[in-house]
């Protein structure tokens, strides 16, 4: 229930519309049912004009029809034939205008109802936390956002509507069964106990495949979605074998989830066809012998069929649709968890603003993940304009500082302050403004070289991109592209070398014109020249910008007051020379270093 209130939520700003088409349908399902009455008609009184010795005059004229004997034709004569032609013309059209009326005012609300589904996920995958999103693997994000939000919206605009539909169909029919002959009527009711009974065991069946088939779907698209973006990987380890055998499993998987659907339902099919057999041969029978005796007419025998058709078929699409509701309930289940799971990093309820430019201070901040301490106890001042360079063992917690710094983390021990304002308490809107951010892990969209560049502002000059690009070493190996600054980079870079997509990586931070500068090792895939020029000409071009800096590389840290940092806590601090007359681990490595160089 849970779940179909919160569909509820969405549906209700349609709710007008939806109510309208669901008149329509019922008028279409009404308009239908009137067919069958007007074929009695035709055959009772203009194929087979009733004399003494025919029984069914008095209870076929008791129809729905039946004003067309008076002053519209007599029995077996051609103005009632024609009469009855036009009336059914006028049936046809009015269900065709209804028919299409109905369903494109459905789709209209339905598929506002998606976009605003889809729009809601992906706000949320944008503002959720990395700790809620390492949850969730790609392909159960593609499918949230992409398949579920399309099946849910059809709970609503499909399997509801036309389950309403089915029902007043079979309401109707049963109305007239009643009105033929109120014994016959009963046959189709006698069924319904054991449609239920097996239907209750339906249900509670479906809801475990679905889920099932669910589950394999999203197994299916994480994998080809990881070899997509890993392919290079894969080849250079010649890893395809091992690939292609796990892709197998996950296909198998799917396979073997559709084949157990299919079990499923031809055998609870089969279940609810021999009820629908019995029941059909069963009203045969019986009408048939009451059309023999003179109880009902041929005609008012061949409406009642119909409407025992229409009976059997709608409680047939009612277990149908039933399947896929269970489905589709599944699809809206993951949508509300998704939407529902509370991010790590929550916005204050009442954001204050800072002014520019920020001094940044952090007091004893500690970070714990898993019962592990990442950080502990740092404590650091960043006065506007400072250049701060953080080294480190590899899991030393350098780019979980950052992240701290970002607010992509909170601390869970210490504050950090931005002119003298808790970071828990400004607008994270104005935090990621405060920031230039470029992380370890190069992203760059399927999109142009420029574009991915001027990504903080798309109306960004182009010359100002060339200026970032020149000042990150990017400008001369862009030119020297297909099409320069318009070349179309593959997803995730592919086509670039891995320094030529950190180069790209930090004129994109550098088109952000942000006062901080972080840059997380975005160096490592440069050689030590290239390393050397970017740094210089970053330096030299924003003198005034605070920028912070972690490296694995002492040269890259040489020229800033750096940190070292060795699980999570700070042992060594100050500036080049204050840090090599102490004789610790960073004078140890930066020999190290500069000793290689020289032997190279």
């Amino acid at each position: 229930m849970e779940i179909l209130k919160f569909g509820l939520k969405f549906f209700k700003k349609y709710l007008p519309l939806a109510l309208l088409t669901q008149l329509m349908g019922f008028s279409l399902i009404f308009l239908s049912l009137l067919m069958p009455q007007l074929a009695r008609m035709i055959i009772d009184f203009v194929f087979i004009p009733l004399d003494s010795t025919y029984m069914g005059s008095e209870v076929a004229a008791e129809g729905i029809f039946s004003f067309l004997l008076d002053g519209y034709g007599g029995i077996g004569a051609m103005e009632l034939m024609v009469n009855i032609a036009l009336l059914s013309v006028a049936l046809m059209a009015a269900k065709h205008i209804l028919m299409y009326s109905r369903n494109s005012l459905q789709l209209v609300w339905g598929f506002k109802m998606e976009r605003e589904l889809k729009r809601l996920t992906f706000d949320k995958l944008l503002s959720t936390s990395n700790a809620v999103l390492s949850r969730y693997n790609t392909g159960d994000l593609m499918t949230i956002m992409v398949s579920d939000t399309v099946l849910f919206r059809d709970l609503y605009m499909r399997i509801i509507p036309y389950m309403l539909d089915a029902l007043f169909a079979i309401g109707i029919s049963v109305y007239f069964l009643f009105n033929i002959y109120a014994p016959l009527a009963l046959l189709p009711l006698f069924a319904i106990p054991f449609q239920l009974a097996l239907f209750v065991r339906y249900i509670k069946k479906a809801r475990a495949i679905n889920n099932e088939i669910r589950d394999s779907t999203a197994n299916l698209s994480r994998n080809v979605q990881e070899n997509i973006n890993g392919v290079r990987i894969i080849r250079s380890f010649a890893a395809e074998d091992f690939e292609i055998k796990k892709f197998d499993k996950h296909s198998s998987t799917f396979k073997n989830a559709y084949f157990r659907q299919a079990e499923f339902v031809t055998k609870y099919g089969f279940g609810f066809n021999l009820i629908r057999q019995l029941l059909y041969i069963s009203c045969i029978a019986a009408g048939g012998a009451l059309c023999m005796v003179g109880k009902i007419g041929i005609g008012a025998f061949t409406a009642f069929i119909s409407y025992v058709f229409s009976i059997l078929d709608n409680t047939t699409s009612i277990v149908n649709f039933t399947f896929e509701f269970q489905r589709f309930l599944v699809c809206g289940e993951r949508i509300y968890t998704f939407l529902h799971t509370g991010n790590i990093i929550d916005e204050p309820l009442s954001p204050k603003q800072i002014s520019m430019p920020p001094h940044i201070r952090l007091e004893n901040v500690s970070l714990s993940m898993d019962g592990k301490a990442i950080l502990q106890g740092i404590s650091l001042d960043i006065p506007y304009g400072k250049k701060v360079g953080i080294m480190g063992s590899t899991s030393s917690g350098k780019s979980v500082l950052l992240k701290v710094l970002t607010r992509l983390m909170d601390p869970t021990g210490g504050r950090v302050y931005v002119n003298g304002v808790n970071l828990k308490e400004i607008g994270l809107e104005q935090v990621r403004r405060i920031y230039s951010y470029v992380p370890q892990e190069v992203f760059l969209f399927s999109n142009t070289i420029d574009s991915n560049i001027a990504l903080y502002d798309i109306d960004m000059p182009h010359e100002k991109v060339i200026e970032c690009a020149k000042a990150a070493q990017a400008h001369d190996f862009i030119l020297k592209t297909s099409e320069g600054y318009d070349t179309v980079v593959g997803e995730r870079g592919i086509g670039l070398s891995g320094g030529q997509k950190q180069r790209i990586s930090v004129a994109r931070a550098l088109a952000k014109d942000a006062p901080v500068l972080m840059l997380d090792d975005v160096t490592s895939a440069l050689d030590a020249n290239t390393e050397k020029t970017l740094l210089e000409d970053i330096f030299s071009r924003y003198p005034d910008r605070t920028i912070i800096i972690t490296a694995h590389r002492a040269t890259s840290v040489k020229g800033c007051e750096i940190i070292y940092l060795e699980d999570g806590r700070i042992t060594e601090r100050g500036t080049h020379e204050e840090l090599m007359e102490l004789n610790g681990r960073y004078a140890d490595i930066y020999r190290r270093q500069t000793a290689d160089r020289i032997g190279e």
